[in-house]
């Protein structure tokens, strides 16, 4: 099974991209020092990277894209959202509006890609949930 990884990016940063779970959203953008490190997502660039069946596209660290990953599958992407909710994994599938760009970089739109968002409260045993329901589900 062939895996993507697609996701925008974001000013290269080596700080930080998601705030403390500790910070308000006031503090947030007003103090740059309340942020985590790039820590927290890396593990699933790293996870993904290292599978045989999964192709990254885009930078593979963490610091140096924005806290959306979307994966290409070789199934449907909202048959494998629907498992990862049944695990209690909430991601979705789909084109999300952005059918010519997904075709632009060689996925098809009517498949989709399945899209994973992280924000400020997501933890490490967050994301190491998400990789076990990905290993669980993809194989």
């Amino acid at each position: 099974m062939i895996v993507r990884v697609v996701a925008r990016t974001l000013l290269p940063s080596s700080r930080a991209i998601l705030p403390s779970p500790s910070c308000t959203a006031r503090q947030s953008a007003a103090a740059p020092g309340c942020l985590i490190s790039a820590k927290v997502l890396q593990p699933l660039l790293d996870h993904l990277s290292a599978k045989n069946s999964v192709r990254l596209i885009g930078p593979k660290e963490a610091k140096d894209r924005a806290p959306t990953v979307a994966v290409e599958l070789e199934v449907p992407c909202g048959s494998v959202a629907s498992e990862l909710a049944a695990l209690g994994i909430n991601c979705d599938g789909g084109d999300f509006y952005a059918g010519r760009a997904l075709a632009g970089v060689g996925i098809d739109p009517d498949q989709g890609v399945l899209r994973m968002s992280f924000v400020h409260y997501t933890s490490e045993a967050d994301i190491a949930r998400l990789i076990d329901g990905l290993d669980c589900v993809l194989g």
